[in-house]
């Protein structure tokens, strides 16, 4: 095998393989770029991020001690933070709208459209809070682990709410650990 050979074989490996070490790095950075912006929110609010899950282009963390959630979510603008208080919060909710459609053999079926975690708050001149985890019309993927994860959220988040703070703590130390990338 001559140099040329072995050269031009390099190449055309390199073409194979830099498209997916394009994609890692360019997943890598957002999820330190959603990261950072999380913990400077947390650090202006006297917050410890706590869990934290990153997915599509959305975020989402905890701080137990101080009872605040953090959401991220990026339009093509900016980065939209907001930051949650639970002690002011009835109750949390999954919020799922599907799309049905009929199938060529006549059957029924349906879609999910959106999936939304509603915050509802106990002062009623304030809005109900809605954290989208998954559009069709705006999301680039199909819906994969997004329904684990909004009904780990609720759950957790409704344990948190009734003062449950033995199963709230086991429940959330294992799921949380895998962050939906």
């Amino acid at each position: 095998m001559d140099f040329t050979s072995l050269a031009i074989g390099m190449f055309l490996l390199g073409l194979c393989i830099a498209p997916f070490a394009i994609i890692a790095l360019k997943k890598k950075n957002k999820k330190h770029t959603y990261t950072s912006a999380l913990k400077n929110k947390a650090k202006e609010v006297n917050a410890e991020l706590g869990h934290l899950s990153i997915w599509d282009n959305k975020a989402i963390a905890i701080d137990e001690e101080s009872g605040l959630i953090i959401t991220l979510t990026e339009s093509s603008e900016s980065l939209n933070i907001n930051v949650i208080n639970l002690g002011e919060l009835v109750s949390c909710s999954i919020n799922r709208t599907n799309r049905i459609f009929t199938r060529s053999n006549g059957q029924d079926d349906y879609t999910i459209d959106n999936l939304s975690l509603n915050f509802n708050f106990s002062d009623l001149k304030k809005e109900t809070f809605s954290f989208e985890f998954y559009n069709s019309d705006n999301s680039r993927k199909i819906i994969a682990d997004e329904l684990e994860l909004i009904e780990t959220w609720n759950n957790n988040i409704n344990s948190w709410l009734n003062k449950d703070q033995q199963v709230y703590k086991k429940i959330i130390s294992e799921p949380f650990q895998k962050a939906v990338s």
